[in-house]
């Protein structure tokens, strides 16, 4: 899966490309992030599919704790879907 950074640039490719954003919160410390990468993210046609269809961002919840903040759905890891505004 191609993933690219929280910021600017994706919420432009966003608006662009007529995306949502789709908004994964992780940690690489709880082990049900290390399963979610493994048997979600890594799996092919779910990266595909994800692609194709959102602009894919990543955000680590403790380099970004503002992001985590406002957009964690209570635990981790956490998807949420945005729109670029």
């Amino acid at each position: 899966m191609r993933w690219l950074d929280w910021g600017a640039e994706a919420f432009k490719l966003s608006k662009k490309g007529d995306k949502p954003i789709l908004l994964a919160i992780t940690s690489p410390y709880p082990s049900i992030c290390r399963l979610m990468d493994r048997e979600t993210w890594s799996d092919a046609e779910v990266a595909k599919i994800a692609e194709a269809e959102y602009v894919c961002v990543r955000v680590d919840a403790d380099r970004f704790p503002d992001v985590n903040e406002r957009y964690n759905c209570g635990a981790l890891p956490s998807t949420v879907f945005l729109t670029p505004e």
